[in-house]
């Protein structure tokens, strides 16, 4: 796999209650303190007015932030992606959206009319594309695996398939290899491990292109 870096971005957003929240205490210090300077014997009373308003956006702000640093921390976000560099090619693709590293595994099965194919062929020894080993992925990284051909998954006892794939396409058919491709992961730090997520695409050799299959 090859890592690529990306940009560190905040993992907060600020909705829109809170910029009308911000605004709305900015506001009433204003007046406060508008009101209460007109009196100098009332001057006192201002500043603290101020002093606790600030206070409490100040508390306000930080309850808010703290709390979605902590669920972010507690879950950290991993995505990931297939795709086709280049017509009959694929490569996987893992993005750590958090602030730990994280151990990712992943299962592609793939299948060719509904018969299931290895990474590698029959004998393949079970890799990571075969959830065999883990990749480790750094805090707000992007990796990559090689571009692979396709072919591939008809190594071996599995190759006829491949000889069917090639028949079919130059009659004009569009034969697809699919695959359901289960992901987990587990960021040692925290005690994390993720439930296993299923996302199925295919390659349309007709059409040589990679897909969501929906």
């Amino acid at each position: 796999m090859r890592t690529r870096k990306t940009r560190r971005q905040s993992r907060f957003t600020k909705p829109r209650w809170l910029y009308m929240l911000i605004s709305l205490v900015g506001l009433a210090a204003v007046v406060s303190a508008f009101l209460a300077f007109r009196s100098q014997t009332e001057a006192a009373s201002a500043i603290g007015s101020v002093a606790l308003i600030i206070t409490l956006l100040v508390v306000i702000l930080y309850t808010h932030f703290t709390a979605l640093y902590a669920k972010a921390s507690a879950y950290p976000p991993v995505s990931f992606e297939m795709r086709s560099p280049e017509p009959g090619y694929f490569q996987f693709w893992i993005v750590n959206h958090s602030n730990v590293p994280v151990s990712c595994w992943c299962k592609l099965n793939a299948t060719y009319e509904k018969r299931h194919l290895r990474f590698g062929g029959r004998d393949s020894w079970g890799g990571f594309y075969e959830g065999g080993s883990s990749f480790d992925v750094l805090p707000y990284q992007t990796v990559h695996g090689a571009s692979f051909n396709l072919s591939v998954f008809f190594m071996g006892k599995d190759n006829d398939a491949w000889n069917d794939i090639i028949k079919r396409v130059k009659g004009g058919g569009f034969p697809r290899l699919r695959f359901g491709i289960q992901f987990w992961y587990e960021a040692r730090e925290l005690g994390f491990h993720s439930q296993r997520v299923e996302q199925r695409y295919y390659y349309d050799f007709g059409i040589d292109k990679m897909g969501l299959d929906y």
